[in-house]
């Protein structure tokens, strides 16, 4: 399958929503889980596995998406249980979304490769300082959706005291 769209994507670049190498890297992305599958149990390094591959696959996708040029086109969508609805998405809404995930990716990316280098050095002091780095670039990514669950947490605390006193003053109480 992975080795299909590579070919569909080098052979007919107009088959591609994008460059020929966007395609190319969606089929990349295939063939690396089909041997990250086959090289399970194996001692394979992380950087040298199909793991890291389909990080850097996925990273370059949603860099494209969200920084490339050209306009861009998304739906949106969300299911609970027996409920899903689906709408277009603006351009900045789905650069956005798109933007966040490559950031994150980046970051994961990044503190991986500063990781591996650390062991390759094997300097207890550069491998302690380069893993510090590469855990607060992955915190700065991941610091906007931190910020907000916190703000989730926040609002729901609260709207459930602004309700607790609502309820204690006699509200909604036998009211019709």
């Amino acid at each position: 399958m992975g080795l299909f769209i590579v070919w569909l994507a080098l052979s007919d670049p107009s088959s591609v929503n994008g460059p020929w190498w966007l395609g190319a890297s969606a089929g990349v992305i295939f063939v690396a889980a089909g041997l990250a599958v086959g090289t399970q149990g194996t001692e394979v390094g992380v950087w040298t596995s199909p793991v890291a591959v389909i990080f850097l696959c996925f990273a370059a996708i949603g860099n494209w998406i969200a920084f490339g040029p050209g306009p861009r086109a998304c739906t949106g969508g969300i299911s609970f249980l027996f409920f899903s609805g689906s709408r277009g998405a603006g351009e900045m809404e789905c650069r956005a979304a798109f933007g966040v995930g490559a950031v994150i990716l980046d970051a994961a990316l990044v503190t991986g490769l500063l990781t591996g280098l650390a062991r390759l050095v094997g300097d207890d002091v550069w491998s302690k300082r380069l893993e510090k780095l590469g855990t607060g670039i992955l915190g700065i990514a991941l610091s906007p959706l931190i910020l907000l669950a916190i703000l989730l947490s926040v609002f729901q605390t609260v709207k459930e005291k602004a309700v607790e006193r609502w309820r204690a003053r006699g509200g909604g109480a036998g009211s019709t």
